[in-house]
């Protein structure tokens, strides 16, 4: 089982939609939602999560990291030494959310998110 199926399995048991789970996680439902299909919309490979991100989900799921690691295929793959795509209240402090949904907020710190890892990806070739 990927850690993708996993959450999926985890949320239907329990009637959590991802943007809930998401938020008992602290990442973004879209990070989730890939997660869940297991593709890297950028590079259309199956998506390697970081540790930090298998211990936040693990949390959320009432499981230890060790547990969760036993449950998953041999071949899932992880990005090592790297924080997970999550979003810290305080770095959007800035931000006028006025008149915004909690929808429209997610979206743009999502977009947010994409574009830094555009720009990383850019300033590495």
């Amino acid at each position: 089982m990927y850690l993708g199926e996993l959450i999926k399995k985890y949320r239907n048991e329990n009637k959590i939609s991802q943007r809930d789970f998401a938020k008992t996680c602290n990442l973004s439902h879209t990070y989730i939602a890939a997660l869940e299909k297991n593709i890297d919309q950028r590079t259309g490979k199956p998506i390697a999560p970081t540790l930090d991100t298998v211990k936040y989900i693990s949390k959320a799921m009432n499981m230890s990291i060790e547990t969760v690691l036993h449950l998953l295929e041999n071949n899932q793959e992880f990005i090592m030494n790297k924080d997970a795509p999550k979003y810290s209240e305080d770095e959007y402090t800035g931000l006028n959310t006025e008149g915004l949904t909690e929808e429209d907020i997610e979206d743009i710190k999502a977009y947010i998110e994409i574009r830094r890892n555009m720009n990383k990806n850019r300033n590495k070739n």
